[in-house]
């Protein structure tokens, strides 16, 4: 099966767990301010976040979509996902996080009142490869690189594998990748992600999210296990009849087991992703990639 969950005393602020319990407490909301002014290069007015509700599917059925954190500011509604390797489709991925905001805010025909549409994804590996510190992408005209589409949607991804003169946005981007803080913003996360180790109410939540995993995988592989070896013994008889019957059990055993196993795998991850867990974690615990989850 996938990883064991990492211990919740050596969780940092990049860990989605951490990361989400910080920014969507209220008296953090100065540290999701500083990550959004950080994304944007500039100053923002007025910034909440955007109700407890992150889980949006479609108006008429399809993906279901969990937020990391749904901010939302005086012009605009800002998605901040972290994102600790760098995966497929990242391009896309931005796009599905533009339309479910899109349809979870966006009155039928109010277009004159669309707020801005920002997705935030803070890497810590570079995605594009050229160092920059932060790609902000807008939709133009490809016959003219000067003319914008004023859609109102943006996509940033910060990157923490380069060099840059903001010594800010500096020091926020090697206390991810390094986990030492020097400025004044990073020690404030770091300070609330050691007021999150110390609450023992997180520390009980995350021990049963742990604990549930684990009753869920055990689970799981025991049925579908015994449904393999089952399917396996039931194979293995009729090839032996033409191999020996020795030979025909041992094969239909290994064969059923495979089956077991993998059919385990994609049971979990189908739970996992029936209560809205993010990819990355079910990849993380079922050990299946990406590209099988997509499938499911």
């Amino acid at each position: 099966m996938g990883k064991k969950m990492k211990p919740f005393d050596e969780l940092s602020f990049s860990d989605n767990y951490m990361f989400t319990t910080v920014l969507e407490d209220k008296r953090n909301l100065n540290i999701a301010k500083g990550i959004v002014e950080l994304a944007l290069g500039k100053k923002v007015k007025d910034i909440r976040i955007a109700g407890v509700e992150k889980h949006v599917q479609a108006r008429y059925g399809g993906k279901i979509t969990r937020f990391d954190v749904l901010l939302e500011g005086e012009d605009s509604y800002i998605d901040v996902e972290m994102q600790v390797r760098k995966l497929l489709n990242f391009p896309l991925r931005s796009r599905m996080y533009h339309s479910q905001m899109d349809a979870k805010y966006v009155k039928a025909g109010d277009y004159q009142n669309m707020k801005k549409s920002i997705v935030i994804f803070i890497c810590l590996e570079d995605y594009f490869g050229m160092r920059l510190p932060r790609y902000t992408f807008a939709s133009m005209c490809l016959e003219c690189s000067e003319l914008i589409l004023e859609d109102k949607r943006f996509t940033i991804f910060l990157n923490p594998d380069s060099d840059t003169e903001d010594s800010q946005l500096y020091f926020f981007l090697m206390f991810l990748k390094k986990r030492i803080a020097k400025d004044a913003f990073t020690k404030t996360i770091e300070k609330a992600v050691a007021t999150v180790k110390k609450d023992e109410s997180a520390r009980l939540d995350y021990m049963n999210l742990d604990e549930y995993l684990d009753a869920l995988v055990d689970e799981e592989k025991a049925k579908s296990l015994k449904e393999g070896i089952e399917a396996g013994k039931a194979q293995g008889l009729e090839e032996g009849k033409a191999q020996g019957l020795e030979e025909g059990k041992a094969q239909g055993l290994q064969e059923g087991k495979a089956q077991g196993m993998q059919q385990s795998k994609i049971e979990i991850a189908k739970k996992m992703l029936s209560k809205g867990m993010s990819l990355d974690l079910v990849v993380e615990m079922t050990g299946l990639s990406e590209e099988e989850i997509k499938t499911l």
